[in-house]
């Protein structure tokens, strides 16, 4: 070998050796890490379920008959909603449906109020 500069002649140094305080901080500071992440995990946890609690699923429920109080366009019908209903009173004509049946309201609030519709 024919050495180009002076680092070519010093003795590379032994890599199979290592310092056993050095080793000590990596093992050290692995664990410090292990520890953190699972505590980061555990309150991740912990958040989405108290996020989850209080996330509560929209169901879809008729509630009729309403009237049409404005049609503000062709997609888009402003109804006038029971009060007990705290929900915004325009809606797509996707969620709308035609009223068939008796012309009773008083039977549609009947079977509103003893399903639960609140």
């Amino acid at each position: 070998m024919i050495p180009r500069c002076p680092l070519d002649l010093s003795v590379a140094p032994d890599r199979t050796r290592l310092h056993g305080e050095a080793v000590d901080f990596v093992i050290e500071l692995e664990a410090v890490h292990q520890r953190a992440r699972d505590k980061l995990e555990h309150s991740v946890a912990k958040y989405k379920a108290a996020a989850d609690s209080k996330c509560r699923e929209l169901r879809s429920r008729k509630i009729g008959p309403v009237e049409v109080v404005e049609c503000i366009n062709p997609n888009a019908y402003r109804v006038r909603l029971p009060p007990h209903i705290r929900t915004a009173d325009v809606f797509n004509v996707k969620h709308l449906s035609r009223f068939h049946g008796d012309n009773d309201p008083l039977a549609s609030e009947t079977k509103l109020s003893s399903s639960g519709g609140t």
